[in-house]
């Protein structure tokens, strides 16, 4: 794990979805080179951003960003010890996470080049390290909900991180914004939505149901999506047993 950047095949795929844009800007050639090679913490910052702001705006879809090999760029970048750099770095990569994840089908999943590159390790560490940082909090979650579709395994890694734990312990905090228990609650029905018999009896065994609980009785904008994960928790649960 950690810096995977080059070790991958044949990058050929990468020409023919670019042909087919009509973004006339170097994003696409130069993203990988410039996050490798950046001059200073502006260049990479202003490179991250354009990212951004390419997929957001529908010219580039953000597999552009996987096949040229600018995400595990964006990998390493979380090691940085520019806070801001690291920052910007976790929002671009859950921007990419989230479009690649529910817009395509790729011919192979993007969640074993996340891993082998050690994303879920060093998104827990960025978590763990800013509990408070909301930000960073949002960023995590959502990229963490995009992934979760893909396979078991995946769901099984954010077990064994325990990111399901981390956050159980945020959505049950007073201190909490209720835009971030909404991400929080958003991410866990889409996991219990997609988790296997295992995951789902390590969900009511490991006290992740008493948060859910206590948000769905709070009576608060985020009530009824409480309700709905230990509605379907409760429904899966059933059929297990």
């Amino acid at each position: 794990m950690g810096n995977c950047v080059g070790k991958r095949g044949n990058r050929d795929h990468r020409e023919s979805i670019w042909s087919s844009t009509t973004l006339k800007e170097p994003y696409f050639n130069s993203s990988y080179s410039l996050l490798l090679n950046y001059k200073n913490d502006e260049e990479v910052l202003s490179t991250m951003k354009a990212i951004q702001a390419t997929i957001e705006s529908g010219h580039v879809d953000a597999e552009c960003f996987v096949d040229n090999f600018a995400t595990e760029c964006l990998i390493t970048l979380l090691d940085n010890e520019n806070y801001e750099i690291q920052k910007v770095a976790l929002n671009t990569l859950k921007v990419i996470i989230v479009q690649e994840c529910k817009c395509h089908i790729r011919d192979t999943p993007l969640s074993p080049l996340l891993f082998d590159c050690g994303y879920f390790h060093k998104l827990t560490k960025i978590l763990n390290e800013n509990p408070k940082d909301f930000e960073i909090i949002q960023s995590g979650i959502e990229s963490l909900n995009g992934i979760v579709i893909e396979s078991a395994k995946t769901l099984q890694i954010i077990i064994d991180l325990n990111l399901i734990e981390f956050s159980a312990k945020l959505l049950k905090e007073e201190s909490t914004p209720l835009e971030i228990k909404k991400v929080i609650l958003e991410f866990m029905l889409t996991f219990i939505r997609f988790g296997n018999a295992t995951q789902i009896k390590y969900f009511c065994e490991n006290e992740i149901a008493g948060p859910l609980t206590e948000a769905a009785c709070n009576g608060d904008v985020n009530s009824e999506l409480a309700l709905k994960c230990l509605n379907l928790l409760l429904k899966k649960n059933v059929k297990r047993l």
